[in-house]
């Protein structure tokens, strides 16, 4: 295991990578006791499973039009129980 995985695996933060289309592509174990869901139920899914109904035209859908402030964002999630959790979201251009 490389260093990287290794710290994203380990790490008591919730980790979650998305392409640009919106699809989770890394969901680290903090990302499940935050949000309730394991890897395999949410590796290939779109992010609407951690959207709230009411921003679901955001991430994913509009990348120009994302409410980030440098890397940065303070958006609403919710958990698999429904219960709704502001979280800071930090983005990684890999462009």
């Amino acid at each position: 295991m490389l260093i990287e995985e290794c710290i994203v695996q380990n790490s008591p933060d919730a980790i979650i990578a998305a392409d640009t289309s919106g699809k989770i592509i890394l969901w680290n174990p903090g990302a499940k006791q935050l949000f309730g869901f394991s890897a395999a139920e949410a590796v290939n899914q779109s992010l609407d499973i951690i959207t709230p109904d009411k921003r679901r035209t955001g991430i994913g859908r509009r990348p120009d039009k994302t409410p980030f402030s440098r890397n940065c964002a303070n958006l609403r999630r919710r958990r698999r129980d429904g219960v709704f959790s502001p979280k800071r979201f930090i983005r990684r251009d890999e462009t």
